[in-house]
């Protein structure tokens, strides 16, 4: 479902209608976008029997543009509105968002801000043209390319920080002026640190480790403690490990879709198990187990049941 809805945002985004897919899933013998052209299109239909206008956000952005180029009127009173255009984080605009860009600022006053190598939301739409083609396509008002400057002042990282990203940035394709940087003064040097370990589990252990260092030794508060995921594939295995070393720990609902929520997923584990859609004798199946046991539906996990045997006691 997931994957779906991905391909179909991505499709909105570059002006990809449900019958365009179809077409280039037909001409390129990919029968799931011919059967996701098909799904769209019904998606669509039933979309349109709801009381409200819905959108998904690359619709919205869609919406937007469609309503600015259709509605003169509309176009010229926002334009009236903005009369200087800031755009943050250019690298990770799509598509869409550089049409509607275009329509908003027309002629007016335009600066946008940006660095390509930190482009990372390729996988949501982000398209990294967009940042190389703005000098370009938004030109100056005489048609010239629009001036591009880079600033060669690092004020985020000191100097091994900073000498660390540039051993990796001088690996990176493209024009490289703006990689050319120095620290600010009175910044903290920083420290790097990489480790390879063979499995998620390990991966898991070592960060409970260090959190736990950093509390009971650092005296760091839980509080200022957090650990990024990329891919909510890991966090149960993270998050199992946790608490089991005593890491109290909180994911933000707003942050995780909802098959992601634990009382959901271990519903859903329990279902597919139930079906036989998965198998606990498979070489998954002592985690697995282990995940519905100690999760919200097994009630095993021990910060729990401490809980409990107190609150009994009360």
């Amino acid at each position: 479902a997931q994957e779906l809805r991905d391909l179909l945002q991505r499709a909105v985004e570059r002006g990809v209608s449900p019958s365009d897919l179809i077409s280039l899933g037909r001409r390129y013998q990919r029968d799931d976008w011919v059967a996701s052209g098909i799904f769209a299109r019904q998606y669509g239909q039933v979309s349109a029997l709801r009381e409200a206008a819905a959108y998904d956000p690359a619709e919205l952005i869609s919406a937007a543009v469609a309503l600015l180029r259709s509605e003169p009127l509309v176009l010229q009173a926002v334009r009236a509105q903005h009369a200087f255009v800031v755009v943050d984080e250019y690298q990770d605009t799509d598509p869409a968002q550089e049409e509607l860009l275009a329509l908003v600022a027309g002629a007016r006053d335009l600066l946008v801000v940006g660095d390509p190598d930190q482009s990372i939301y390729g996988f949501r739409g982000a398209d990294l043209g967009g940042i190389r083609r703005f000098p370009d396509r938004f030109t100056a008002p005489d048609g010239a390319p629009a001036k591009v400057l880079a600033l060669h002042v690092c004020r985020r990282s000191g100097t091994e920080l900073l000498a660390a990203s540039r051993r990796i940035a001088s690996r990176l394709g493209g024009i490289g002026e703006h990689r050319k940087l120095t620290p600010a003064s009175g910044l903290a040097a920083g420290g790097v640190e990489v480790h390879v370990l063979g499995s998620s589990g390990a991966e898991a252990n070592y960060v409970t480790t260090r959190l736990r260092e950093a509390h009971l030794i650092g005296g760091v508060p839980w509080s200022r403690m957090a650990v990024l995921v990329r891919g909510a594939s890991s966090l149960p295995v993270l998050r199992r490990a946790l608490q089991a070393g005593g890491v109290p720990v909180s994911v933000r609902a707003d942050e995780q879709a909802l098959v992601d929520v634990p009382i959901v997923r271990a519903r859903l584990r329990v279902l597919e198990i139930a079906t036989d859609r998965l198998d606990l004798a498979g070489a998954d199946g002592p985690d697995l187990a282990l995940d519905l046991v100690t999760g919200p539906l097994g009630g095993a996990d021990p910060l729990a049941r401490q809980s409990r045997h107190h609150g009994s006691h009360h």
